[in-house]
């Protein structure tokens, strides 16, 4: 596979937060060797983080946060889960599987 630049902008930033598998990781940094335009933005990018990183290490989450936002993405992990399997069940029970309850 090779990339094109519209893949490489897709990617990017999945390979500057280390969260492409090495096969991919291999194909950007083909693509950034080629493509001086790519080079350009990944290298925008890398310094781009540095920046963040150094001006954000000082920077704190106010207290609770970290354990409201996983009660919430636990509540949405169970809604999600519950539309999921009642769109699989809907249809044998001759129910709607469009039978959402939220306002």
């Amino acid at each position: 596979m090779i990339l094109d630049c519209l893949d490489m902008r897709l990617m990017l930033g999945l390979y500057l937060d280390g969260e492409l598998l090495a096969d991919e990781r291999e194909l950007v940094e083909q693509h950034c060797h080629a493509c001086a335009l790519c080079r350009r933005r990944a290298r925008r990018g890398v310094a781009l983080q540095a920046v963040l990183r150094t001006r954000l290490r000082s920077a704190s989450a106010p207290p609770g946060l970290r354990q409201r936002l996983a009660l919430a993405l636990d509540r949405a992990d169970r809604d999600r889960r519950a539309r999921a399997l009642l769109r699989w069940v809907a249809p044998g029970l001759g129910l709607s599987p469009r039978a959402d309850t939220r306002p």
